[in-house]
């Protein structure tokens, strides 16, 4: 479950309840950063840099902690972003995955749209 505020919500975690955290979203340089910061706002959990180009919007960094991994705080990153696009009538959302991570990306909707030499290209329709 996620209750917003302004520019930061605190996200109540079902896999994991001894873990509060905040998900915060900033506006860099015209990128979008939304973040999942620990209980008391010491660090970064998990992490996603994205931007909005007319109908397409593209996610150029994903990263979680690795001891947080499995724990679906990259999902909810993604989630959320899907519902910004979603607002501003994005139609597509690109990722370049690396190869490790493809699967994750299936699991959220992403199809493969080009196979590189270290990393796939993929994309999902909203």
């Amino acid at each position: 479950m996620i209750k917003k505020n302004k520019l930061s919500f605190t996200l109540l975690n079902e896999i994991d309840a001894s873990i509060s955290c905040t998900f915060v979203s900033e506006d860099w340089i015209g990128y979008n950063i939304y973040y999942i910061m620990n209980k008391s706002n010491e660090y970064s959990i998990s992490l996603a840099i994205w931007n909005i180009e007319s109908e397409q919007a593209t996610i150029y960094c994903i990263e979680t902690i690795h001891y947080f991994i499995g724990k679906c705080y990259g999902t909810k990153l993604i989630k959320e972003i899907e519902n910004d696009c979603i607002k501003n009538n994005v139609k597509f959302l690109k990722v370049r995955s690396l190869k490790q991570s493809v699967k994750f990306y299936e699991k959220l909707g992403f199809k493969k749209k080009q196979d590189l030499e270290f990393c796939v290209d993929m994309v999902k329709e909203l």
